[in-house]
């Protein structure tokens, strides 16, 4: 009990404005909630990012009725979950579906369309890719360097047990420090990848995130290889929501181009959606339906012990699934 109700205090603290409101009466989405990693084996993958600094936090099973199964544009299902905190307080909602299982493989490179990977930050890269090869992980290439008017960085790829892609990054400034445990601290950013920059980048402005700098780089070979590719070219955003926490970079890749559409279901292996926090889900429904926003099913509340929050889904240009949660909704002004 103690830990859920560190989760919850979390979760509060990622969205100050829940008691207060929110300053634009039109957006009510504030803030990032987390990133959902499908996996054929959940206790494996627990174990690989509590490796990666991530506690178990909530865990449970659900057997969905058809009608809460709409509400993901599924069947009904059976699967089992954890939702695992990182220090920083940003969250991983790590599944297993059981029925229907989906056992294809997460999507083979960077460049593909929908949340093609996720950046975990780190005071001390060097220690960390040493401490991550002790337990077996195998990087694309050597750490590669980023430096320019966007960005400077050093950083490494990787895969998760399932073949979820992974950066790790150490960014100037950040600092070090010598201790000898894992020193990643959350979720830094993360990637969406789209067919069109500009149709792609309306929707999200229209989430409520905002741009930060505008991206069209082509990387140094260096950085290809560091990213599994052979080039690096793409046009794209750095955008946050107001209230901060990890970023996403919302990407159209010139050079590869890869147009293979998003996953089609919420039970494919990898990155399936990310989940964004509103202080007011009926208003958003609202807004976005009237500027033609299509959601799955009307809003639908979990069992125990998740049933503090209730949710509903949606899909970006290209397929790509967002969720947005709303807290204890009845608490509401």
């Amino acid at each position: 009990m103690r830990i859920l109700k560190l989760f919850i205090v979390a979760l509060l603290a990622g969205s100050a404005f829940f008691l207060t409101g929110c300053s634009d009466s039109k957006n009510h989405i504030v803030s990032f909630m987390h990133a959902n990693i499908n996996c054929s084996d959940l206790e494996r993958s627990r174990s690989f990012y509590e490796m990666l600094g991530f506690t178990p936090v909530v865990e449970g099973d659900s057997e969905a009725t058809a009608e809460f199964a709409a509400a993901l544009d599924m069947p009904p299902y059976e699967l089992r979950f954890v939702q695992m905190l990182s220090k920083d307080g940003s969250l991983i909602d790590l599944i297993e579906w059981e029925d229907p299982f989906d056992a294809s493989v997460p999507y083979a490179s960077i460049n593909h369309l929908g949340i093609a990977h996720l950046t975990l930050q780190t005071p001390n890269l060097d220690a960390d890719i040493s401490i991550l090869r002790a337990h077996g992980v195998a990087f694309f290439s050597g750490p590669a360097v980023v430096d320019n008017s966007l960005e400077s960085k050093r950083f490494v790829c990787f895969k998760g047990p399932d073949g979820t892609i992974i950066e790790l990054a150490e960014t100037a400034g950040f600092g070090t420090t010598t201790d000898s445990s894992i020193h990643i601290t959350g979720i830094m950013n993360v990637n969406i990848n789209c067919s069109d920059y500009f149709q792609s980048r309306l929707f999200y402005e229209n989430l409520g995130f905002k741009v930060l700098t505008e991206i069209e780089t082509e990387g140094t070979p260096e950085v290809a290889a560091a990213m599994g590719t052979s080039s690096f070219n793409v046009r794209g955003a750095l955008m946050e929501l107001r209230r901060k926490g990890p970023t996403l970079s919302l990407l159209k890749w010139q050079e590869p181009y890869d147009d293979s559409a998003p996953y089609s279901q919420l039970n494919h292996l990898g990155l399936a959606r990310i989940a964004l926090m509103s202080t007011d889900l009926d208003a958003d429904i609202a807004r976005l339906k009237a500027e033609g926003v299509e959601f799955f099913s009307d809003p639908a509340t979990p069992e125990r012990p998740l049933a503090f929050l209730r949710f509903v889904c949606l899909k970006d240009p290209d397929g790509t699934v967002i969720e947005l949660v709303e807290l204890f909704p009845k608490m509401r002004p």
